[in-house]
Protein backbone atom coordinates (compact mmCIF):
# COMPACT_ATOMS: atom_id res chain seq x y z
CA UNK A 1 0.00 0.00 0.00
CA UNK A 2 2.96 2.52 0.67
CA UNK A 3 4.96 1.67 -2.00
CA UNK A 4 1.66 2.24 -4.33
CA UNK A 5 1.14 5.31 -2.61
CA UNK A 6 4.38 7.10 -3.42
CA UNK A 7 4.58 5.34 -6.83
CA UNK A 8 1.33 7.62 -7.21
CA UNK A 9 2.51 10.44 -5.30
CA UNK A 10 -0.15 10.38 -2.71
CA UNK A 11 0.14 10.37 1.00
CA UNK A 12 -1.44 6.90 2.49
CA UNK A 13 -4.76 8.08 4.20
CA UNK A 14 -5.30 6.60 7.72
CA UNK A 15 -7.91 4.95 6.50
CA UNK A 16 -6.55 3.41 3.61
CA UNK A 17 -3.93 1.64 6.20
CA UNK A 18 -6.24 0.35 8.83
CA UNK A 19 -8.41 -1.16 6.28
CA UNK A 20 -5.08 -2.79 4.20
CA UNK A 21 -4.11 -4.17 7.74
CA UNK A 22 -7.52 -5.32 8.66
CA UNK A 23 -7.40 -7.22 5.45
CA UNK A 24 -3.98 -8.85 5.97
CA UNK A 25 -4.98 -9.70 9.30
CA UNK A 26 -8.56 -11.03 7.94
CA UNK A 27 -6.30 -13.53 5.10
CA UNK A 28 -4.20 -14.83 7.67
CA UNK A 29 -6.82 -16.05 9.91
CA UNK A 30 -8.42 -17.53 7.25
CA UNK A 31 -5.11 -19.05 6.66
CA UNK A 32 -4.67 -20.51 9.79
CA UNK A 33 -8.16 -21.38 10.39
CA UNK A 34 -7.81 -23.88 7.00
CA UNK A 35 -4.86 -25.30 8.13
CA UNK A 36 -6.42 -26.34 11.58
CA UNK A 37 -9.34 -27.59 9.29
CA UNK A 38 -6.52 -29.74 6.98
CA UNK A 39 -4.89 -30.79 10.12
CA UNK A 40 -1.70 -29.68 9.75
CA UNK A 41 0.60 -31.04 12.24
CA UNK A 42 2.11 -28.99 15.04
CA UNK A 43 5.27 -30.09 14.24
CA UNK A 44 5.03 -28.46 11.00
CA UNK A 45 3.71 -25.27 11.89
CA UNK A 46 4.08 -25.16 16.10
CA UNK A 47 2.39 -21.52 15.69
CA UNK A 48 -1.41 -23.38 15.26
CA UNK A 49 -1.21 -24.63 19.04
CA UNK A 50 -1.88 -20.93 20.31
CA UNK A 51 -5.06 -20.99 18.18
CA UNK A 52 -8.78 -22.46 18.04
CA UNK A 53 -11.09 -22.80 15.27
CA UNK A 54 -13.61 -20.99 17.18
CA UNK A 55 -10.77 -18.25 18.12
CA UNK A 56 -10.23 -18.21 14.06
CA UNK A 57 -13.52 -18.23 13.39
CA UNK A 58 -14.35 -15.15 15.32
CA UNK A 59 -11.47 -13.61 14.24
CA UNK A 60 -12.66 -13.74 10.85
CA UNK A 61 -15.84 -12.41 11.10
CA UNK A 62 -14.21 -9.17 13.55
CA UNK A 63 -11.84 -8.13 10.52
CA UNK A 64 -14.22 -9.18 7.77
CA UNK A 65 -16.35 -6.35 9.11
CA UNK A 66 -13.64 -4.15 10.34
CA UNK A 67 -11.99 -4.37 6.54
CA UNK A 68 -15.74 -3.28 5.20
CA UNK A 69 -15.95 -0.30 7.29
CA UNK A 70 -12.78 1.04 7.35
CA UNK A 71 -12.89 1.10 3.47
CA UNK A 72 -16.15 2.42 3.42
CA UNK A 73 -14.32 5.52 5.91
CA UNK A 74 -11.82 5.59 2.96
CA UNK A 75 -14.11 5.60 0.25
CA UNK A 76 -15.76 8.57 1.96
CA UNK A 77 -12.73 10.49 2.85
CA UNK A 78 -10.90 9.94 -0.80
CA UNK A 79 -10.12 13.36 -2.31
CA UNK A 80 -10.45 11.82 -5.56
CA UNK A 81 -13.77 10.64 -6.10
CA UNK A 82 -16.97 12.28 -7.39
CA UNK A 83 -19.01 13.57 -5.15
CA UNK A 84 -21.99 11.07 -4.42
CA UNK A 85 -19.91 8.24 -6.30
CA UNK A 86 -17.51 7.77 -3.16
CA UNK A 87 -19.32 4.52 -2.13
CA UNK A 88 -19.79 2.94 -5.82
CA UNK A 89 -17.25 0.19 -5.34
CA UNK A 90 -18.66 -0.86 -1.33
CA UNK A 91 -21.44 -3.18 -2.32
CA UNK A 92 -18.34 -5.57 -4.90
CA UNK A 93 -16.10 -5.10 -1.75
CA UNK A 94 -18.61 -6.17 0.86
CA UNK A 95 -20.07 -9.38 -1.43
CA UNK A 96 -16.30 -10.33 -2.23
CA UNK A 97 -15.27 -10.24 1.46
CA UNK A 98 -18.80 -12.36 2.39
CA UNK A 99 -18.04 -14.37 -0.59
CA UNK A 100 -14.74 -15.18 0.44
CA UNK A 101 -15.91 -16.00 4.20
CA UNK A 102 -18.79 -17.96 3.21
CA UNK A 103 -16.01 -20.12 0.65
CA UNK A 104 -13.69 -20.47 3.92
CA UNK A 105 -16.63 -22.18 6.04
CA UNK A 106 -18.64 -23.95 3.59
CA UNK A 107 -15.66 -25.18 1.31
CA UNK A 108 -13.02 -25.02 4.27
CA UNK A 109 -11.31 -23.29 1.88
CA UNK A 110 -8.71 -20.06 2.73
CA UNK A 111 -5.58 -21.35 2.52
CA UNK A 112 -4.38 -20.03 -0.53
CA UNK A 113 -6.26 -16.16 -1.20
CA UNK A 114 -4.71 -16.57 -4.90
CA UNK A 115 -5.98 -19.91 -5.93
CA UNK A 116 -9.47 -18.79 -4.04
CA UNK A 117 -9.53 -15.78 -6.25
CA UNK A 118 -8.47 -18.21 -9.28
CA UNK A 119 -10.94 -20.52 -8.73
CA UNK A 120 -13.97 -18.59 -8.13
CA UNK A 121 -16.01 -16.52 -11.07
CA UNK A 122 -17.73 -14.78 -8.70
CA UNK A 123 -14.78 -12.95 -6.76
CA UNK A 124 -13.19 -12.42 -10.20
CA UNK A 125 -16.60 -10.38 -11.55
CA UNK A 126 -16.33 -8.42 -7.91
CA UNK A 127 -12.84 -7.34 -8.74
CA UNK A 128 -13.94 -6.21 -12.32
CA UNK A 129 -16.84 -4.43 -11.43
CA UNK A 130 -15.28 -2.88 -8.17
CA UNK A 131 -12.64 -1.64 -10.76
CA UNK A 132 -15.29 -0.59 -13.06
CA UNK A 133 -17.16 1.37 -10.06
CA UNK A 134 -13.62 2.84 -8.72
CA UNK A 135 -12.74 4.34 -12.41
CA UNK A 136 -16.31 5.70 -12.60
CA UNK A 137 -15.80 7.32 -8.90
CA UNK A 138 -12.75 8.56 -10.05
CA UNK A 139 -14.70 10.00 -13.25
CA UNK A 140 -12.55 7.91 -15.60
CA UNK A 141 -15.48 8.19 -17.69
CA UNK A 142 -19.16 8.57 -17.29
Amino acid sequence: VLLGCALVDVAPSNWLLICASSLALFLAFTKRRADIVAGVALEHRPALAGYTAGFLEQSMAITCGLTLVTYALYSIDAAGFVAGRELAGLPFVAFALLHYLRLAHKEQTGGSPVEAALRSPMLQACAALWLLASLWSLQVFG
